[in-house]
């Protein structure tokens, strides 16, 4: 089910993102905060709506610098309670979003629970993932698994985001250069995304479009880049280092 289809749209959205059950388990904060960050970015760029975001409970499991590092752009700001930020003003869309042990109040447009992350057992946490990954590969490893199912994180799996991260920020600089074309099927992206944040099937739809003979890469280089707007992978790096 579509995530727009059973609400009122018009006004401004309300996420709320709820980490009073997280404690110190930093991969669940992150894991949670990714999806509101997803969110903030389908209704933007998709929806074009603005958004309001309140963050409720303790934030320490994941400091500032890694949330930039990661591209989760939500407010420093934390709020008092889930009501706070999903009753006021009544009408327009609220979200709420926390981890499956959280408490969501009764009145959000929706309710979305974010399943635990598990990692490889020689990368147990955080912080290890981060000294062995580049952090924009985490989020791409993160975004193949839906938000209800718990994201297990493998050796092999972290590797490829790796990989996959490198050579499309490697292709979109090639493909910067390059005449400009329409983008091309940034419809069937966006509309994954809007699918109850399906990002593994944008993904999969990005790795076609890479390999696509059919399709000039001045169009690669458009729906890449709009794509990237909603998943935050930091796919223009190279091109932006070399315009400094």
């Amino acid at each position: 089910m579509t995530l727009f289809q059973n609400a009122q749209l018009d006004g401004p959205w309300r996420l709320t993102v709820d980490l009073r059950s997280v404690g110190g388990d930093s991969l669940t904060a992150l894991r949670v905060l990714l999806v509101a960050d997803l969110l903030r970015r389908t209704v933007q760029y998709v929806m074009d709506r603005p958004v309001s975001t309140g963050v409720v409970g303790h934030s320490a499991p994941l400091p500032r610098t890694v949330r930039d590092s990661m591209g989760i752009d939500l407010p420093r700001a934390q709020v008092a309670s889930a009501d706070s930020v999903a009753a006021d003003p009544p009408g327009s869309p609220a979200a709420w979003l926390g981890p499956m042990t959280g408490s969501a109040p009764t009145h959000a447009c929706w309710t979305l629970r974010i399943a635990a992350v598990k990692p490889p057992a020689t990368e147990a946490s955080l912080a290890d993932l981060l000294h062995d990954h580049e952090p924009r590969a985490i989020r791409l490893a993160l975004l193949r698994f839906g938000h209800a199912s718990t994201a297990t994180l493998s050796g092999a799996r972290l590797r490829r985001a790796d990989e996959t991260l490198y050579r499309w920020q490697y292709k979109v600089a090639d493909w910067h250069d390059l005449p400009p074309t329409p983008a091309a099927d940034l419809d069937a992206i966006r509309d994954a995304v809007a699918n109850d944040l399906d990002s593994a099937r944008a993904l999969k739809l990005l790795h076609r479009l890479e390999v696509d003979p059919e399709t000039p890469s001045g169009g690669k280089y458009a729906t890449f880049c709009r794509a990237d707007d909603i998943l935050g992978l930091d796919l223009r790096h190279l091109v932006q280092l070399s315009h400094r």
